[in-house]
């Protein structure tokens, strides 16, 4: 799931002029800690402390530019303190640029490290500043300290549920010969233009087929990719083009092999089951990054070890997620049109009278 991105305007703090000018991994003035030599992937923290030289009043500005010279975003976190440091957070996305970034805070102090007070210029103005590099590196695991926002929680309730039986075979589809399906140059497709498009005369394809495999005879060669997505019955997205040496080519056939395994069918039986429903809330850090959990579990009855259930990675909360009687009483991605009845039971259609648009 895509993860909104959150921005600072740019203030370009290194270039301001001030009186006392620090660099280097420390600073005297604003008594930096726990700032990681590496940026990683996702949020990042560091405390400031300050010290008696500043004004008490001051607004404290405190800057990241990346490689690029961009603003990476920092913020305070409000009403939370370690000892008498605060703390701020950073954010590091997948698309921040790797390389070397510099760290940028400026201040107001009332005298500098030997009790001399700041000239007259220097009086309420911006008239310390310090700058560091940090690298970052969004490709990096996150190593920073979990701080969580909240006091998690759990919930446990029980759900009885009817034993399935599971239903669902491989299938691999021939060609007949009476059905042409044809490779479709990436640039025919505007809104997609970046993929590999195959395309049928007729309504050939299903959303099954999605992660199967295609295997097509062209002249003398042939063609093999893995179905990436399916867009309708007329049209899927494949893995990997079609190519003689390095050129990408469409191309027209009626022999060809699909193999995919069917959507599984859950059958109900007579017998029940017992069910846990785990969730576990306010999970949000304030830094670090919660990559998985554990699920563990022992007999009130038994005078045996604590034994791990499963073993759960973390994601976003998926909005498309639901459960319905209608479709089996288990979770399902409703931006998964498996059928018509997930059509007219969770959306409704409408269309634009002008303008230009493609279709399929």
């Amino acid at each position: 799931m895509p993860k909104q991105h959150l921005k600072v305007q740019k203030r370009n703090l290194h270039q301001i002029q001030t009186w006392i000018t620090e660099s280097g991994p420390s600073s005297f003035y604003f008594n930096i800690s726990q700032l990681p030599n590496v940026l990683t992937a996702g949020r990042n923290g560091f405390l400031i402390l300050g010290s008696e030289n500043l004004i008490t009043t001051t607004d404290v500005l405190v800057e990241i530019l990346d490689f690029n010279g961009n603003s990476v975003f920092i913020q305070p976190i409000v009403n939370y303190q370690e000892g008498l440091s605060r703390l701020l957070s950073i954010e590091v996305y997948e698309d921040t640029p790797p390389g070397m970034a510099r760290l940028t805070i400026v201040g107001e102090v009332a005298f500098d490290q030997d009790g001399q007070r700041p000239p007259d210029e220097w009086v309420g103005a911006y008239n310390v500043k310090w700058s560091t590099n940090v690298f970052i590196n969004p490709s990096q695991n996150n190593t920073s300290k979990i701080r969580l926002k909240k006091f998690p929680s759990v919930n446990v309730t029980e759900i009885l549920n009817p034993y399935r039986r599971v239903e669902g075979n491989f299938i691999t589809i021939q060609s007949s010969g009476s059905v042409n399906i044809s490779g479709v140059s990436p640039t025919a497709i505007p809104f997609i233009a970046t993929k590999y498009i195959v395309q049928s005369d007729v309504p050939i394809f299903s959303q099954d087929m999605q992660g199967g495999n295609m295997t097509a005879s062209i002249g003398t060669g042939s063609y093999e990719s893995i179905i990436e997505s399916v867009i309708n019955d007329k049209h899927i997205i494949m893995g990997t083009p079609y190519k003689i040496g390095s050129t990408i080519l469409p191309f027209e056939t009626s022999i060809y092999n699909i193999s995919f395994q069917e959507r599984p069918i859950f059958l109900k039986t007579e017998l029940t089951r017992s069910f846990a429903n785990i969730e576990l809330n306010d999970l949000q850090t304030l830094t670090g990054h919660i990559y998985q959990y554990d699920v563990k579990v022992r007999n009130v009855d038994s005078a045996e070890n604590i034994s791990t259930l499963a073993t759960v990675v973390t994601e976003p909360r998926e909005l498309l997620e639901t459960s319905s009687v209608d479709f089996g009483d288990h979770r399902f991605h409703r931006g998964i049109f498996i059928n018509q009845l997930m059509v007219d039971t969770f959306w409704t259609g409408s269309h634009i009278s002008s303008g230009s648009y493609f279709g399929l």
